[in-house]
């Protein structure tokens, strides 16, 4: 059984990879295939769009984006504002989100 699936995989299975969200949307919507996209893409998706799209069972991955800087690092007010400003753009629903699993590096 085990040679009949890879067997069969060399064959049926077609990887993608594409520079774009957009571009992959278009590959699946064209092939009939699946993709993984980030949730903040969902927010603009006409609701056509929206149908097909289906969510991970929990936990569900995330990513988290983060500023690290030097300790000694003197421009701590433009650290604060590019902060501000990326908090500033994302979406209440995704500021919402707790963190899981996140381990903290230690230096």
């Amino acid at each position: 059984m085990c040679e009949l699936k890879k067997q069969s995989s060399e064959f049926f299975n077609f990887e993608y990879e594409a520079g774009s969200i957009e571009t992959l949307k278009r590959m699946v919507d064209v092939n009939d295939g699946i993709t993984i996209i980030p949730e903040l893409v969902t927010f603009q998706m006409p609701k056509n769009e929206l149908r097909a799209v289906r969510h991970f069972k929990n936990p569900a991955p995330m990513r988290e984006v983060s500023l690290v800087v030097h300790g000694n690092f003197v421009k701590k007010r433009l650290v604060d504002s590019l902060k501000k400003s990326i908090l500033d753009t994302i979406p209440e629903k995704l500021r919402q989100n707790k963190k899981k699993n996140v381990i903290p590096i230690q230096l």
